[in-house]
């Protein structure tokens, strides 16, 4: 990739993931999405679908904890 060109990455996932996974791949998610947002001294939302009718929102800034913005009773 050149410099100074956009990184796009399409990925879709089908599957349901179990309740049982949620914390695990949160805690993955969240470690990402700190480390783009350090590597591009950018500031990041995430909506993170944790089940049918709730998803959370998630906010990151560059060298900060990842912050709960909001939960929406909402699944997607």
């Amino acid at each position: 990739m050149a410099a100074g060109q956009m990184l796009n990455l399409a990925c879709v996932w089908t599957g349901r993931p179990k309740p049982k996974h949620i914390a695990e791949y949160r805690q993955w998610i969240l470690g990402v999405h700190q480390q783009l947002a350090n590597r591009w001294q950018k500031q990041l939302l995430y909506t993170l679908g944790v089940g049918r009718e709730r998803t959370e929102v998630w906010t990151f800034e560059p060298g900060q904890a990842p912050k709960l913005a909001q939960i929406l009773p909402v699944g997607l």
